[in-house]
């Protein structure tokens, strides 16, 4: 019980520090001020201009141009939609806010596969999946399903020119927590392509505004 009170203590300390100086607006949206020079409140048709930045768990807030999303200019109102929160900004200011991200309620992950896998490799693979991870969903894309798609996403009509062999057959898995498929690649080099992990989303999202 001692551990268990000095973790949760230890932990309650880590978040408070990570949000210090920040002022909470709303569950999960923190702002900053950086630079006020006016006393001059920002209204709707006000332009403003933001920077977004992008960062993962427990990293420093650097606004380092490899981590930036978008730039743009736009309205106060589209800002505060946008954030789907009031902001209270005055005018020739500096602000940041930040946005803790929610985790997704499933995560996604397809494992492509060679061309001219017989159908016991299949369903050795498809065994292996089921047994080792816990999935809420399996699915098999075939080749000609994967083609399929590929033309309706992009808009392709039939007799259009189209590369129709370039897309591989795939597992597409979802789960509830996080899967790591490396063992995946190394136990079945002649069955598996690739993995891709859909879920590369931030932690966490920080604008860089200015009035």
């Amino acid at each position: 019980m001692q551990k268990l009170a000095l973790f949760l203590l230890l932990f309650s300390n880590l978040l408070i520090a990570q949000n210090d100086g920040w002022n909470k607006i709303k569950e999960d949206i923190y702002q900053k001020t950086v630079k006020e020079n006016s006393k001059e409140t920002v209204k709707d048709p006000d332009i403003v201009a933001f920077t977004t930045y992008g960062f993962a768990k427990g990293e420093t807030i650097q606004l380092d141009p490899a981590k930036q999303i978008t730039s743009v200019q736009t309205s106060f109102e589209d800002l505060k939609s946008f954030i789907k929160s009031d902001l209270d900004l005055k005018k020739d200011s500096k602000y940041l806010v930040k946005i803790q991200m929610k985790e997704p309620e499933n995560y996604k992950y397809n494992i492509f596969l060679l061309d001219k896998i017989t159908k016991q490799d299949k369903e050795k693979l498809e065994h292996y999946l089921k047994k080792n991870y816990d999935l809420t969903s399996i699915e098999y894309i075939s080749k000609e399903d994967a083609k399929n798609n590929a033309k309706k996403e992009l808009g392709v009509e039939e007799g259009d020119l189209f590369e129709e062999d370039v897309f591989p057959a795939s597992f597409q898995l979802y789960s509830k927590k996080p899967l790591q498929l490396e063992p995946v690649t190394k136990l079945f080099p002649k069955i598996v392509e690739d993995t891709i992990d859909n879920n590369q989303l931030p932690n966490f999202i920080v604008f860089d505004v200015k009035t």
